[in-house]
């Protein structure tokens, strides 16, 4: 069906079939007032319907650049000798004189023009709704552009607020236990270190943004205790596949934070990185206390809301967010984007 529909958007095409209709329509009228066959009717209508749709495809496929008073001084004329010579052709088998092709010279001429008026006039259509959707393509790449400023600009907010966080912790760790205020400062520089080593790229390797969310999970386990286990599963085939930073984070963050730190038996988080199909499927599953028994939820909102607003500037349709409550305990967020669509920003930011 979408073939179907691109083939008769076709200007050309549809050109062709408003030309073949309109002739059709002319034959039918001559006929009705004049003594000739309507085969005969329909070889004369056509003959310069289709002279002038020849001429005019002929000259904008050698000759694009033409301005449209000059193809219409050149082609108008051409094509109504064509079809006056086609119509002589015709009637002079009948015996036919010049003098009888009069009234359907002026015919043809009446027929020629109407022809290259809408040619004309939907030529212009066609130019100014490439005109229209390039500047729509090119309105959603600087939105897609700002998003990812907008993500980087994100990233240098929150390393700062989880620096002081964590030094906090480690300042109260030092003397009461000193082994884990070392451990800590160990995950919080590779952090740091991981960090610095991107440079504010827009876009990040599922690897490396496993690594960042390693970093960050081991030094919430050391703030958290034992009682929080978490694991990162990503096949090795995806580890390669560039996406936007910190979609997942905040999605991370929430699991920690709403769920498996106001529970008292703490919990497991699970990280998947998975190609469904068509999508690639990033989840963030936590076996907290979930949406219902959260009273804690202050900026939980935020963040959600945040994420659906990017990837729906860098994917539209083609990428969705959603969060539902798991069968037993805990929350499942999930972020699914379209294969192509993210491959498609990793070639544009590559340019």
């Amino acid at each position: 069906m979408p073939k179907i529909k691109q083939f008769f958007a076709n200007s050309w095409v549809s050109a062709t079939l408003i030309t073949s209709v309109f002739c059709f329509a002319i034959a039918v009228i001559t006929y009705s007032m004049w003594p000739s066959t309507f085969t005969d009717n329909l070889i004369i209508s056509f003959g310069y319907g289709y002279s002038n749709l020849s001429l005019s495809w002929l000259s904008h496929r050698f000759f694009p650049n033409w301005p449209e008073k000059l193809r219409g001084f050149i082609v108008v004329p051409l094509a109504l000798l064509a079809g006056t010579l086609n119509c002589y052709l015709l009637l002079s088998g009948y015996g036919a004189s010049l003098h009888v092709l009069q009234p359907t010279f002026i015919m043809g001429l009446t027929f020629t023009m109407a022809c290259m008026y809408y040619l004309h006039n939907r030529e212009k259509q066609m130019q100014a709704r490439q005109a229209l959707e390039e500047a729509r393509r090119k309105q959603a790449e600087q939105e897609k552009l700002l998003v990812l400023s907008e993500l980087t600009q994100l990233q240098s907010q929150i390393e700062p607020h989880f620096l002081f966080n964590t030094l906090a912790n480690i300042d109260a760790l030092i003397d009461m236990e000193p082994r884990k205020a070392q451990q800590m400062l160990r995950h919080l520089t590779d952090l740091l270190r991981s960090s610095l080593q991107l440079g504010r790229e827009r876009l990040i390797s599922i690897d490396r943004e496993s690594g960042l969310i390693n970093d960050y999970l081991k030094i919430q386990k050391i703030r958290l205790g034992e009682e929080l286990s978490f694991e990162i599963h990503a096949d090795p085939s995806l580890s390669h596949i560039q996406i936007p930073p910190f979609l997942l984070q905040p999605l991370v963050e929430n699991a920690v934070v709403h769920g498996i730190e106001p529970d008292i038996e703490r919990g497991h988080i699970d990280i998947r990185f998975v190609l469904d199909k068509h999508d690639y499927l990033l989840c963030v599953s936590d076996s907290g206390i979930g949406l219902r028994d959260n009273t804690q939820s202050k900026g939980n909102g935020i963040a959600v809301k945040n994420i659906r607003s990017r990837i729906e500037t860098l994917f539209g349709e083609q990428a969705s967010l959603s969060i539902s409550e798991n069968p037993d305990k805990g929350v499942t967020s999930s972020i699914r984007i379209n294969k192509n669509a993210l491959e498609q920003l990793a070639i544009q930011e590559s340019l």
